[in-house]
């Protein structure tokens, strides 16, 4: 099992859970893989549910965030340290190593799925990677922004260039993007040679929707995109 070593609020009703190995070797996991949680005395429970890693692969704790959303996720904010938990995986096949990555990486995050992102920008400022990685990040206005102090620390330690896109935003004035991310904002944002980029999504189903027709309309290949779908409980 791992044992809680902190639980973080991050923003509205999101919070980040860090876990330790337990008397073991934490297993290794890859950025932007998915692992499937339970809580308590046994890993025998019916309650599991999958979330990706939003941390680095190379910290020492591995950290899983969560956004309030049903019966198990509810109860994320009176997690307490020193609480077990059992971690079953790494699953699923993204991988930095990746050779369609080589030109670089953009990256599409909707709400908590801003989760596995955050994984794979902390892994590649961590092993010091400078390929060119472009971040788009909607969600619905400030209050549930998540890691703003985590992005601006990684904006200086990657190679990155960083869009927050807000659907109502409270203060509007300030906001410098609205609504959603277009097809237009994705053309004016990214570089020339888009099409050889790498593009990673994951997000609320009408968005992954919307992105998948943004890029088709913009010619990316679809060898060129890999989407994770999550559905919280």
């Amino acid at each position: 099992p791992y044992k809680i070593e902190k639980v973080v609020p991050e923003g509205k009703d999101t919070y980040s859970v860090y876990l330790l190995p337990d008397g073991f070797e934490r297993p290794a996991f890859k950025a932007g893989q998915v692992a499937w949680i339970s809580r308590g005395p046994s890993p025998f429970v019916i309650s599991r549910n999958p979330f990706s890693y939003s941390g680095s692969t190379e910290w020492d704790a591995v950290r899983f965030s969560i956004k309030k959303a049903g019966d198990f996720t509810n109860t994320v904010s009176d997690w307490k340290p020193g609480e077990k938990m059992y971690v079953d995986g790494p699953y699923g096949t993204f991988d930095l190593d990746d050779p369609r990555m080589q030109k670089g990486l953009v990256l599409l995050g909707g709400g908590i799925g801003i989760a596995p992102i955050m994984s794979i920008l902390n892994t590649m400022a961590d092993k010091g990677d400078k390929r060119p990685v472009y971040v788009f990040y909607g969600d619905f206005n400030e209050e549930t922004v998540l890691f703003e102090d985590e992005f601006e620390n990684l904006k200086s330690r990657l190679n990155m260039t960083f869009i927050q896109v807000l659907e109502k935003p409270l203060n509007p004035e300030a906001c410098e993007h609205k609504g959603f991310i277009t097809k237009e904002l994705l053309v004016e944002t990214l570089p020339e040679n888009y099409k050889e980029l790498f593009y990673f999504m994951c997000g609320p189903l009408p968005m992954m929707d919307a992105m998948h027709k943004h890029l088709g309309a913009m010619g990316v290949p679809k060898s060129q995109i890999a989407t994770e779908k999550y559905e919280m409980a």
